[in-house]
């Protein structure tokens, strides 16, 4: 329970008393417009830092690699098809 509250529902509630804020004050307004950009950069870095700690493991077993590459370029390449057709 512990890790849902800190994991989920701490960052909800400051999310929602930001949303709170930003339609109360321009300036808060302006900061959160300013900063919308910022979790896409923060998401790469996590997934870079979270591949770049796996890296040992995977050089020792890079027969199965043939097969992850392949799945994750299908898996690009299906993500990119539906963002085309849902957008």
């Amino acid at each position: 329970m512990q890790v849902f509250v800190l994991l989920i529902a701490v960052p909800l509630m400051a999310a929602g008393l930001t949303q709170l804020w930003a339609d109360r004050r321009p300036t808060f307004r302006r900061m959160v417009k300013g900063l919308s950009w910022l979790p896409v950069p923060c998401l790469a870095l996590v997934l870079l830092l979270a591949a770049m700690s796996q890296a040992g493991q995977v050089a020792h077993d890079l027969r199965g690699m043939e097969r992850v590459v392949l799945i994750f370029v299908l898996y690009l390449a299906v993500a990119a098809i539906i963002d085309v057709l849902t957008a």
